[in-house]
């Protein structure tokens, strides 16, 4: 993610209106969902938009071209292991496209239609230039209603207390305007609990802790990830990345892959007793990280 771009995660329930973290739809309601994400976006005022993945470890402006069925290797997993299985661009139904580059709703109902899978379920993410959304934060305190469930997530990492958050923030922004921010939409945009702030290096990283972690509302892609629940769990061959999802009371979902055979239950207790509160570990086998 640039320094420029912003992204706006949303979820839709088999394509209902309304403005959640993200779209989780059955795979028969792809068509439905992909209509209402642009739908919604521009009946907010959000203009030039496209669906975006961001779920890669490439360049914001590196246009990709996506073949349906193409195994691609990607900067992704380079960083943990060589040589890796390439794997497929567009696992488990993430949509992906880039800054610049967008897919109309029939090319996404194309690319998807091979990765049919009882279990899929399907990523949707819009990236909106920020200054857009800073424009947007600063005409009315209201400008996204709570019914709207509006949360702008930001880029960063765990550390190794799991309690601490890493983000970046616009370079403009100093404490009083944080501190401002999140009060302001504390409750329906991103955190629903207190945090604490400070600003480190010049001022475009941020770190944010917090009193009870189980409040953060958070999502990350970035390789570093892997580290959010501390070295207790860098004995497990984990690769590609964790994806905490907030699905009501506390981090429930736990998004993985790693090769071989896991200890699972060695896993999901780590995971708890590093804090997390788990109700479901889901499991997906559409990666294969073993070398072929």
């Amino acid at each position: 993610m640039t320094d420029a771009m912003w992204q706006l995660f949303m979820r839709a329930n088999d394509g209902e209106a309304g403005f959640y973290q993200t779209f989780w739809l059955a795979e028969e309601s792809i068509g439905k969902a992909v209509e209402a994400a642009y739908a919604l976006l521009h009946a907010e005022g959000f203009s030039d938009t496209t669906i975006v993945d961001y779920d890669w470890a490439l360049p914001a402006d590196e246009a990709i071209e996506i073949i349906p069925g193409k195994r691609y290797e990607t900067a992704r997993y380079k960083w943990h292991q060589e040589p890796f299985e390439p794997y497929f661009m567009m696992p488990n139904g993430i949509v992906p496209a880039r800054s610049g580059h967008s897919y109309d709703i029939d090319d996404i109902r194309d690319a998807l239609a091979w990765t049919k899978d009882e279990d899929n379920y399907f990523v949707l993410e819009a990236c909106i230039g920020r200054a857009q959304l800073w424009r947007r934060f600063n005409d009315a305190a209201d400008c996204f209603p709570p019914s709207a469930r509006l949360e702008i997530v930001a880029h960063g990492h765990w550390s190794d207390d799991s309690r601490t958050l890493f983000m970046s923030c616009p370079k403009a922004w100093d404490g009083k305007d944080m501190r401002a921010f999140l009060d302001s939409e504390l409750e329906h945009i991103v955190f629903n609990g207190h945090v604490e702030i400070a600003f480190v290096g010049d001022s475009d990283r941020s770190v944010l802790r917090l009193t009870d972690h189980k409040t953060l509302l958070c999502t990350s892609y970035d390789k570093a990830v892997v580290n959010a629940v501390g070295d207790t769990l860098m004995d497990l061959p984990i690769v590609a990345w964790q994806d905490f999802r907030n699905l009501g009371g506390g981090f429930t979902h736990v998004h993985y892959a790693w090769p071989g055979t896991p200890d699972r239950d060695g896993f999901i207790r780590r995971l708890e007793n590093s804090g997390f509160s788990l109700r479901h570990v889901r499991e997906e086998n559409y990666l294969d990280a073993s070398p072929e």
